[in-house]
C-alpha cells in the first residue's frame, strides 16, 4: 500500500478543505494512504509564538513516503514553503505541486487566467462595464500575473484598452482591498464601474471598507472575488464570485503520482452574489447558510467538548484515535 504525504496550510478553510476531499477520495480508490500536514494559523507576520506553530512542517519526513502532494498557494508564508520545496526535492521522492508552477516540481494548476477571461466577459457582456480595475495579489507572483492575462485577453477582445493605472498589487488578504477601497473614497484614485478582485479576501475587505463608508454596491460600484470560499455569509453585500474546480484538481494530482490519466473538471462556474446586477440565487444561499450553520454547530461543540485540547494533548496513533472514537457525535451526519 501506498502512503501519500499532502503539505498545506490552513486545511481547515474550505479551499484546501474541497481539494483535500479530492486528494482523499481518490487516494481512497486507489488504496493508498494519507498524512495531512497543516498549520492553524495561516499567516505572514514574524510572529514568535505563532511561527513556532510552523514547527509542524518539521516532523515531515519525505523518505517515509510514497510520494508528496503539496498545495503551494496555501501559504502565505513563501520562505517556509520554500524550505519544504527544498527538503522534498533533496529527498528525490516524487512530488506534485498544487496551485503554481515551480521549477523542478510536476505541478498541476486549475484554469486561472480562463477563469478570470470569463470575469471580465462577464463585466463586460451582460453589465455594459468598460471602466474596470483590477486587483490582483503580489507582483511578480504567478497566481496574481495569471489572473491579470485572463483580464487582459477579455479587454483585448472587446476592445478595451488596458491602463497600467487600472492594474493594482495586493498581498491576496483583506488589509489590500481595504486599502484601495480608502483610495476610491478619498478620491485618490478615481472609482470605477467594477472592480474584479484575484480572490474573496481582497474583495470582502474593498466591500467592507466602501460600505462602511457609505458607498452603495451594486449601484455606485460592482466588485467581483475568485475562490468561492465559505465566507460570504458573513460580508454585505454578498459578493458574486468564481468557483474554481478544486476537488477535481486534488484528485488529479493523486493521479499524477499514480501515472493515472488526468480527467477534465467542468465545475468552474460564477457564482453570482449582490455585488453586482445579478442578484444572488437563492437556493444557493440556502445552501450556504446550512453549511455555516453546521460549521458553527461543530464550532460550538467543539469548544464545550475541548476536543481540540483532547487532540493536542495526544502522544501516539493510538491515542489520537481514541480520541476520535469519543468524540464521534460531533462529526455531523457521521454514524
Amino acid at each position: 500500500m501506498k502512503r501519500i504525504a499532502v503539505i498545506t496550510a490552513r486545511a481547515d478553510c474550505s479551499e484546501q478543505k474541497e481539494i483535500l476531499s479530492g486528494i482523499t477520495r481518490r487516494c481512497f480508490d486507489l488504496g493508498a494512504d494519507i498524512a495531512v500536514y497543516s498549520n492553524i494559523f495561516n499567516h505572514w507576520v514574524e510572529d514568535e509564538i505563532l511561527n513556532f506553530e510552523n514547527v509542524i512542517y518539521d516532523f515531515f519526513e519525505p523518505s517515509y513516503f510514497d510520494g508528496v502532494i503539496v498545495a503551494s498557494e496555501a501559504f502565505f508564508d513563501k520562505a517556509l514553503l520554500r524550505s519544504i520545496l527544498e527538503k522534498i526535492k533533496k529527498s528525490l521522492v516524487p512530488a506534485v505541486i498544487i496551485g503554481e508552477n515551480i521549477e523542478g516540481f510536476q505541478c498541476i494548476n486549475t484554469r486561472e487566467a480562463e477563469d478570470f477571461e470569463k470575469i471580465a466577459e462577464h463585466l463586460i457582456l451582460v453589465h455594459g462595464f468598460t471602466d474596470i480595475d483590477i486587483l490582483t495579489g503580489n507582483k511578480g507572483e504567478q497566481a496574481a500575473e495569471n489572473r491579470v492575462i485572463g483580464c487582459k485577453k477579455a479587454f483585448k477582445k472587446y476592445g478595451i484598452p488596458f491602463k497600467k493605472s487600472k492594474l493594482h498589487y495586493g498581498n491576496f488578504w483583506t488589509n489590500s482591498g481595504e486599502e484601495i477601497a480608502r483610495k476610491y473614497i478619498s478620491g485618490e484614485i478615481p472609482m470605477p464601474q467594477a472592480v474584479i478582485c484575484a480572490n474573496d479576501h481582497m474583495a470582502f475587505g474593498l466591500c467592507d471598507r466602501l460600505t462602511s463608508s457609505g458607498i452603495k454596491i451594486p449601484q455606485q460600484i460592482t466588485v467581483t472575488g475568485y475562490e468561492y470560499t465559505e465566507n460570504r455569509m458573513l460580508h454585505y453585500p454578498i459578493i458574486t464570485t468564481y468557483h474554481r474546480g478544486r476537488y477535481r484538481l486534488g484528485a488529479n494530482a493523486v493521479n499524477i503520482l499514480f501515472g493515472e490519466p488526468v480527467e477534465c473538471d467542468n465545475s468552474d462556474r460564477l457564482i453570482k452574489g449582490n455585488t453586482c446586477g445579478c442578484g444572488a440565487d437563492d437556493n444557493q444561499i440556502k445552501n450556504e447558510i446550512k453549511a455555516a450553520l453546521i460549521g458553527q454547530y461543530h464550532n460550538e461543540m467543539s469548544s464545550v467538548a475541548q476536543f481540540g485540547s483532547a487532540l493536542t494533548a495526544c502522544r501516539s496513533l493510538r491515542e489520537y484515535m481514541n480520541v476520535l472514537k469519543d468524540y464521534m457525535y460531533l462529526h455531523h451526519g457521521a454514524s
